[in-house]
């Protein structure tokens, strides 16, 4: 495949990320439809579990959302047992997160789905081929950070 200009790579790039996500997003929520996560909690779950205790704050700069949506979905999770919420020492107005026993059974079942959907999307590609798309990945997201691009 030859590539003719920089539309044409452009178009092929977001194009091919946009279905990825679209349907990563859809095994997700199929997978995770029983235990009452959306397709964007778990990310959420993912993050809290490698950073215990991480600020709503903190945590929508990660995600790159906003504030309101992150205490929206905070909210929900605490609401069906899966974190907490505990006021942060040095900022009261803070609250730092953390799964619950429920929650950690969660992160369980959402990493055993994220090793079934990378089995089932990289049939067929070898090592160095992984490799060398998350090295290209990688440094796409490079690329945006030292544009400052930014999610709105």
């Amino acid at each position: 495949m030859t590539i003719n200009n920089g539309d044409e790579f452009t178009q092929k790039l977001v194009r091919g990320f946009t279905i990825i996500e679209r349907k990563h997003r859809k095994y997700m929520n199929h997978s995770l439809s029983q235990d009452g996560i959306n397709n964007v909690a778990y990310s959420y779950v993912i993050i809290i579990k490698k950073n215990p205790g991480i600020s709503q704050d903190n945590l929508a700069d990660e995600l790159g959302v906003n504030k309101s949506r992150v205490a929206r979905i905070v909210r929900d999770l605490e609401t069906v047992g899966y974190i907490t919420r505990e006021p942060s020492p040095g900022n009261r107005r803070q609250y730092m997160l953390k799964l619950t026993g429920s929650g950690e059974d969660l992160y369980k079942v959402i990493i055993e789905k994220s090793i079934e959907w990378g089995n089932y999307i990289s049939l067929g590609i070898d090592e160095k081929d992984k490799e060398s798309i998350i090295r290209i990945i990688d440094k796409i997201l490079d690329n945006l950070d030292e544009k400052k691009v930014r999610q709105l």
